[in-house]
């Protein structure tokens, strides 16, 4: 008896050119997704200064736009940009868990960067295939 498994689209291979539109698509709304959250939920409900306000309302932006920009133009360039500011935030976050910023009131995880730079590797992968000829 033959038995087939099948991964997940976040941790296993792409091996169509429709598999990486769908991966890549996904990961943008991902990121969209993320960049509202940051957007709104920074402003809302954060007890944060306003200049760290004004940076999560930026970084939701950045996220925001590369989402857009990963979707419409399926470009590796944009994921290899989303891996990159993904470590960066999981970076930050260490540093912030470990108390190098000093006295921080919301010591946030690095989860949510951790999760980002997986999907960013998968969407390297997937444009990497969408390009190829």
């Amino acid at each position: 008896m033959e038995q087939t498994t099948k991964r997940s689209s976040w941790f296993g291979s792409v091996e169509s050119k429709e598999k990486a539109i769908k991966v890549i698509g996904h990961v943008s709304k991902v990121f969209i997704i993320l960049g509202l959250i940051q957007i709104f939920g920074g402003f809302a409900f954060a007890n944060f200064s306003f200049e760290s306000k004004i940076a999560m309302g930026v970084s939701g932006i950045i996220y925001i736009g590369l989402g857009y920009l990963l979707g419409k133009f399926k470009k590796i360039a944009i994921a290899i940009i989303l891996l990159l500011l993904s470590l960066a935030g999981v970076i930050l976050a260490l540093m912030n868990l470990f108390g190098v910023f000093g006295t921080v009131q919301n010591k946030g995880l690095p989860i949510i960067g951790i999760a980002l730079a997986i999907a960013s590797i998968q969407a390297i992968k997937a444009t990497k295939k969408y390009e190829e000829k």
